[in-house]
């Protein structure tokens, strides 16, 4: 009596599997996960998700200059390859701006606006350099600011406060916030949203490379080699029906989907090109913006300008910019 008692109490725990919803996309192919994380059970979550995804990533639980020059090397290196974007963890931002000055400061937004100039006064100042804390905060704190700088690297905050109360001049350097705990639907999200254009390119600069090698290919199987003919235009079906016509004329033929695709396969295949047909209405560059770009670099290659407009007036501005001739659709053969 009078005695505390033990007891032993067996509660078997089985470990469940990781078995997300999401599965491996194309669309992710080229996406590289920068996260700056203030906990490592958060890193290990999204390290297990980008890997369950095929998603490449680099997870980081403490950044420094140094780490940050690493970083930035290899995503130069792989700038033709992947679509990098950033996963900022704000309470980690928050502490290395706590330790930079040295003590908390309750209003996080003033204290935000001040930091850079303030962090620049820090290091002017011989005592600071004693103290091997506060100069790792302020390379840590440096670090943040530099991939914040980035400009072509989409960033997303995420935090445990609500958004109105982070900082508006750290807000503005981002392009998302998500709150936590993350959710992994809005994560995906986000990163497919703020990737697009980057992976929009990625494919584009890959299907351009893709039509470079498949012409090359045609080029070393047949002998002697006939003209290769440049179609430039948008359409998937008037592209074939363009393709077939020139091949059973005996032609050769390289497609582009606009003007800046047809730039860039000029640039790299000019020596092999003959005639560039050119549809005069296409997106992110036109035929004639293109045609006036060929023109600018003193190339005189034939161009023949390919549109359902058939005026006069539309006829005359294909001839200002120097295009050679002029075909209405649909082509027909014996044109």
């Amino acid at each position: 009596m009078n005695e505390g008692s033990m007891f032993n109490l067996y509660l078997p725990c089985r470990r469940p599997n990781y078995q997300s919803v999401y599965h491996p996309s194309q669309h992710l192919n080229h996406i590289c996960l920068i996260a700056v994380v203030h906990q490592p059970l958060v890193a290990q979550h999204l390290q297990r998700l980008c890997e369950h995804l095929a998603i490449s990533s680099t997870i980081y639980t403490a950044v420094d200059l140094a780490t940050i020059e690493q970083l930035t090397e290899r995503l130069s290196q792989d700038q033709q390859s992947l679509a990098p974007i950033l996963l900022l963890d704000y309470e980690y931002y928050d502490t290395s701006a706590i330790l930079v000055g040295n003590k908390p400061d309750p209003d996080s937004s003033a204290k935000y606006q001040n930091s850079l100039s303030q962090e620049q006064a820090d290091l002017t100042k011989p005592h600071l350099t004693h103290s091997n804390h506060i100069v790792t905060s302020i390379d840590r704190r440096q670090a943040l600011n530099s991939l914040l700088a980035n400009t072509s690297l989409p960033k997303i905050l995420f935090s445990m406060k609500p958004e109105r109360r982070i900082p508006s001049m750290l807000l503005d350097q981002c392009d998302g916030f998500l709150a936590k705990p993350l959710d992994s639907a809005l994560l995906l999200s986000e990163i497919l949203r703020l990737t697009m254009p980057a992976r929009k390119k990625l494919t584009q600069t890959q299907d351009i490379k893709e039509n470079i090698s498949e012409t090359t290919a045609q080029e070393e199987s047949s002998q002697p080699l006939s003209l290769l003919i440049l179609v430039v235009e948008d359409s998937p079906t008037n592209q074939k029906i363009a393709c077939k016509m020139l091949s059973k004329l005996g032609y050769r033929s390289i497609v582009a989907e606009d003007g800046q695709q047809a730039l860039d396969i000029l640039a790299s295949q000019r020596e092999e090109i003959s005639l560039i047909l050119m549809d005069c209405r296409m997106p992110v560059m036109d035929g004639l913006q293109a045609t006036q770009a060929i023109r600018a670099q003193d190339d005189d290659i034939p161009i023949v300008a390919l549109t359902a407009n058939n005026t006069e007036e539309d006829r005359k501005a294909c001839m200002q910019v120097g295009m050679d001739e002029f075909l209405s659709k649909p082509i027909r053969k014996r044109i």
